[in-house]
C-alpha cells in the first residue's frame, strides 16, 4: 500500500492540512513577536514560513535528500507534536488546535 505522500489523494490532504492550519495559526493573537511575522505559510519545502521578519528558508532542509526530495514525506516527518502529552513546541500552534499532520491526513483520506 502507498504512503500518504505517495499519491495524488494523500498529497491533496496535506494541501488541505496546510490550508486549514495556517488559517487557524493566522488567525491566533499570539506573542507580539509571532504576530509581527503574520502571515505564516508553509512553502515550497514544507517548512514554516513567517511573512515578515522572518523566518525564511531559501533552500530546502538539509535531509530534505533523505525524503526523496518529496516535500509531503518531509511534512510527515516534521509536523507531528512532540512536547507533553502531544502538545506543539510552539504555543501558538496549541492555541490554535492544530492537528497532527498525521491524524489530519490519516482522516482525510479515510473520508475520501
Amino acid at each position: 500500500m502507498p504512503e500518504p505522500w505517495e499519491t495524488p489523494e494523500g498529497q491533496a490532504c496535506f494541501e488541505k492540512w496546510i490550508a486549514v492550519s495556517m488559517a487557524k495559526l493566522n488567525a491566533v493573537d499570539g506573542s507580539p513577536e509571532f504576530n509581527a511575522r503574520k502571515p505564516w505559510s508553509i512553502n515550497q519545502y514544507g517548512v514554516l514560513e513567517g511573512a515578515h521578519f522572518g523566518p525564511h528558508s531559501v533552500h530546502a532542509p538539509d535531509d530534505f535528500p533523505q525524503h526523496d526530495n518529496n516535500k509531503y514525506w518531509w511534512m510527515w516527518d516534521a509536523w507531528v507534536p512532540t512536547g507533553v502529552l502531544g502538545t506543539w513546541t510552539y504555543p501558538e500552534w496549541n492555541t490554535a488546535g492544530i492537528e497532527s499532520v498525521h491524524s489530519f491526513v490519516l482522516k482525510c483520506l479515510g473520508s475520501s
